[in-house]
C-alpha cells in the first residue's frame, strides 16, 4: 500500500527523461520479476487501486526497514514542510524485537574526501558535533576544519560518508575522537546548498504510554574523547539502532504488528497520522 501510494503520486518524477521512476533509491528498489513473491503479488492484486490518503491527496508514503523503537517527523530529516500525516510515533514493533545495534568507525581523513567528493569545503577536521531531534537522532552534523564549520544535514551526511555502515541517526552509543553533542543546539545525490534531491480495533498492548519518548540519555551523551594512538589520528566511531531515514512507515514494526493479526488499514494509521484509504482506480 506505502509502496503503491509513493509510486503513484511520484510517477512522473523522470518523465522529461522518458520514464516515470527508477528501481532503485532514488525512488523504489525492484528487483525484477523473478524476485517477486507470490505473497506481495497477492496483496497487490488484493488491494489494488486502494492509496494511502489525507484529506483526499495521495500521500508522499514515505517508509524505512527499521524505525528502533520511534519514527520521525519528516521536516527533522529534510527541508520540508511539515506533513501532518508523518509524525513521529512510538513503533510497538521495534521496541518489542528490535534489530541489534550496528557500529561505524571512519577517520576524518575519509570522512573530509568524501563529503568533498559531493562539494562540501571541507579541510582538515578538528572536530565534529551534533544536534539533534527531540525523538533521539542525530538532525545536523557539524564539522569543524581548517576551512570553517560546514553544517551538513544529519540524513545527507550519512549518505554522504557511507549509508550502509551508518544505517541510521539514532545513535546511542559513544563516539569517539573528539565528536561531541553540540548545546547550541528520499534519497539521491546531497549537496551543500540545497535539500536531499531522495470500524476500529484494539491496539496491541505497548509498554509505557504509547507516547514518543524524549531523546534517551544515552543519546544525548555521545561525547567522546581524543585517542593518542588512533594510527589515523582522529576518529569517528557511533554506535546506533535502526537502518533507514525514520520517516513514515517501519517496515520491521509493520510485519511485526501484522503477526499478532493487526490489520493492514490499522497498520497504515500507526504510522500515517489522520491518513485514510481511497480508490485511485
Amino acid at each position: 500500500m506505502a509502496a503503491r501510494t509513493y509510486a503513484f503520486r511520484n510517477r512522473d518524477t523522470f518523465r522529461s527523461r522518458g520514464y516515470g521512476l527508477k528501481a532503485n533509491e532514488q525512488s523504489q528498489v525492484y528487483g525484477g520479476v523473478n524476485l517477486e513473491d507470490p505473497r506481495t503479488a497477492r496483496a497487490v492484486n488484493d488491494t489494488r487501486g486502494i492509496l494511502v490518503t489525507y484529506r483526499g491527496e495521495a500521500i508522499e508514503a514515505l517508509f524505512h526497514a527499521a524505525c528502533g523503537g520511534v519514527t520521525e517527523n519528516n521536516e527533522e530529516v529534510w527541508a520540508s514542510p511539515p506533513a501532518a500525516y508523518e509524525r513521529a510515533v512510538a513503533c510497538p514493533g521495534c521496541r518489542r524485537s528490535p534489530l541489534p545495534p550496528w557500529k561505524a568507525r571512519f577517520d576524518y581523513p575519509t570522512i573530509a574526501k568524501r563529503l568533498r567528493a559531493y562539494g562540501w569545503n571541507v579541510g582538515e577536521i578538528t572536530r565534529i558535533t551534533t544536534t539533534m531531534t527531540s525523538t533521539g537522532r542525530i538532525k545536523d552534523v557539524m564539522v569543524h576544519s581548517s576551512t570553517g564549520t560546514a553544517r551538513v544535514p544529519g540524513n545527507n551526511f550519512r549518505i554522504m560518508v557511507d549509508r550502509k555502515a551508518i544505517r541510521s541517526l539514532r545513535w546511542m552509543g559513544q563516539a569517539s575522537g573528539t565528536a561531541e553533542h553540540d548545546e547550541d543546539d528520499r534519497s539521491s545525490v546531497p549537496s551543500p546548498t540545497g535539500s536531499t534531491a531522495m470500524g476500529q480495533e484494539p491496539e496491541p498492548e505497548v509498554e509505557g504510554d504509547g507516547s514518543v519518548p524524549a531523546a534517551d540519555t544515552a543519546i544525548r551523551d555521545i561525547i567522546g574523547r581524543y585517542v593518542a594512538d588512533d594510527p589515523g589520528g582522529r576518529f569517528l566511531e557511533v554506535m546506533g539502532v535502526g537502518w533507514g531515514h525514520g520517516v513514515g512507515l517501519c517496515q520491521r514494526g509493520a510485519k511485526l504488528l501484522a503477526e499478532t493479526g493487526r490489520s493492514y488499514p490499522a497498520i497504515l494509521r500507526t504510522y500515517y497520522t489522520g491518513a485514510q484509504l481511497g480508490r485511485a482506480y
